[in-house]
């Protein structure tokens, strides 16, 4: 095979991943090469990945808006004006300690709810995860957050059993590389800000969470955390760094 025909095989195996959301393996039998051969091409971080729907590369894009008040977020599902005046003091906190995270998962929290208007407890979790797959995907650099949370966006999983197993199908890839960043994060893991809730305790919770967002793992359960608990809490955190550099 020569250079020009690798280079149109590895376009079209983009392509297929990202346009139209195709999984690793249906990949391979399409552009004729073992699945092993594609998910290097797709995971290969030299090369440029192809283009994704814009997401800020910084939190800092995503400020809270100041003028989103508790009076003004009212009209949410579910909207409880206690707990909201509690989210806007831990968002003022986040702040001042110049964590853009906690504000940038709060307003895709906010922006989400608006966008499906759904209070169902076996959806929200899957609302939860969409707000947070762009956040987590910085903080982790692990860039197949961003595309978890575009799948469920697209599939929506939470309306019924056929659009679940659709789901899962074409979210097992992904999950694969999201472990693959989690396992990165574990192995130097960030100082946690609250011996309470240590990093790596919070993230191997993620790691069994995801891809399935509307089934709690059982430690999770036993610890009574649910999925926007748990982002948050993470979030708290410093960023990892691998090799001593930010990634």
């Amino acid at each position: 095979m020569t250079k020009e025909e690798r280079e149109t095989l590895i376009a079209e195996a983009r392509r297929l991943r990202h346009e139209e959301g195709k999984t690793y393996a249906q990949i391979a039998v399409i552009v004729d090469k073992d699945e092993r051969t594609v998910g290097r091409w797709l995971s290969d971080g030299s090369r440029r990945r192809a283009p994704r729907p814009r997401v800020p590369e910084s939190p800092r894009e995503r400020l809270w808006p100041a003028d989103w008040t508790v009076d003004s977020l009212s009209d949410l599902p579910g909207f409880k004006r206690d707990a909201w005046e509690g989210n806007l003091g831990l968002i003022e906190v986040a702040q001042s300690q110049e964590n853009m995270y906690i504000p940038w998962c709060f307003r895709r929290m906010v922006e989400t709810a608006r966008r499906y208007q759904v209070d169902n407890p076996n959806t929200n979790p899957w609302l939860y995860a969409i707000a947070a797959a762009p956040v987590l995907a910085e903080w982790l650099s692990t860039p197949e957050f961003v595309d978890l949370g575009l799948l469920i966006e697209r599939v929506k999983p939470w309306q019924g059993k056929q659009e679940q197993g659709q789901y899962k199908r074409e979210a097992t890839d992904l999950g694969r590389q999201i472990e693959i960043g989690i396992g990165r994060a574990l192995i130097l893991p960030p100082k946690s800000v609250d011996a309470l809730y240590p990093v790596e305790m919070l993230l191997r919770f993620l790691a069994n969470w995801q891809p399935t967002f509307h089934k709690t793992p059982f430690m999770a359960r036993l610890a009574r955390f649910q999925i926007g608990q748990l982002v948050l809490l993470l979030l708290r955190n410093p960023k990892p760094v691998y090799g001593g550099v930010e990634a």
